[in-house]
């Protein structure tokens, strides 16, 4: 038996003998036993929706005001990603993907529609079949990205926080594989065509899962952050010729 648990018998034994204690007290001071007996009737007959006002209820709100509170932390390191990484990935990405014409005019919307039909184009986005198509010298352009933000993917990995948030681990595990294999490569130039099939299927999960998170962090922006989500809208990866500047 661990400790914590002798701790919570030793605390609830505690308590247990206070309150016999207070009732005996109680009894000698004013012989009313009838007294007692009715008044720990009614406490035990109000315990059960005690229990569940407090356990369950209480709780309840109390955990999803803390979920919401870790969640607004994580998309903040979530946009920190974006910022470093994710969007020039992206960008690099794009250049390869034959179906991003496509994505592209579905985005290609003012700002005020794009935050308002925001979850359609997510939909949209998720229903997309991605298909790349990459020279070797691209695998290289890659490999030299990634390498170049490898610290960066490492202190994400170190903070346990993130993997409450399923969809972005699998993202930066799916950055973080595409780097290992890139990295095992002697020579990104000269792969067997078995290879580049197996990079490719790598790339294609890493872009899938980016672009689901990217719509993911815009929807979030365009509920909480309406200046960083006119920001994104302007540099929005699909959409290179919108340019950031205001006219």
């Amino acid at each position: 038996m661990s400790k914590r648990t002798n701790w919570f018998i030793t605390l609830g034994f505690s308590f247990i003998l206070v309150s016999a204690a207070l009732y005996f007290l109680h009894f000698t001071i004013f012989r009313d036993s009838d007294f007692i007996f009715r008044y720990l009737l009614a406490e035990l007959a109000f315990l059960p929706i005690s229990v569940y006002l407090v356990t369950i209820v209480l709780n309840s709100l109390l955990g999803q005001r803390e979920k919401a509170v870790r969640l607004k932390k994580m998309n903040m390191v979530i946009g920190a990603y974006f910022s470093n990484i994710g969007i020039d990935l992206l960008r690099i990405i794009v250049r390869h993907d034959p179906g991003a014409d496509k994505i592209a005019r579905e985005l290609q919307l003012e700002e005020m529609d794009l935050h308002e039909y925001l979850d359609a184009i997510v939909s949209r986005l998720d229903a997309q079949h991605y298909q790349l198509h990459m020279e070797p010298t691209s695998f290289q352009e890659l490999h030299a990205f990634l390498k170049q933000k490898q610290d960066h993917l490492l202190r994400l990995l170190e903070n346990t926080n993130l993997f409450e948030h399923e969809t972005f681990s699998h993202l930066l595990w799916a950055n973080y594989h595409l780097l290992d294999e890139l990295d095992a490569r002697k020579d990104l130039l000269d792969l067997s065509p078995a290879d580049y099939d197996h990079l490719l299927v790598d790339i294609r999960r890493l872009y899938e899962l980016l672009v689901h998170q990217w719509a993911d962090y815009m929807q979030h922006l365009s509920s909480y952050y309406p200046y960083l989500h006119s920001f994104a809208v302007r540099t929005n990866p699909f959409t290179p010729w919108v340019s950031v500047e205001l006219n």
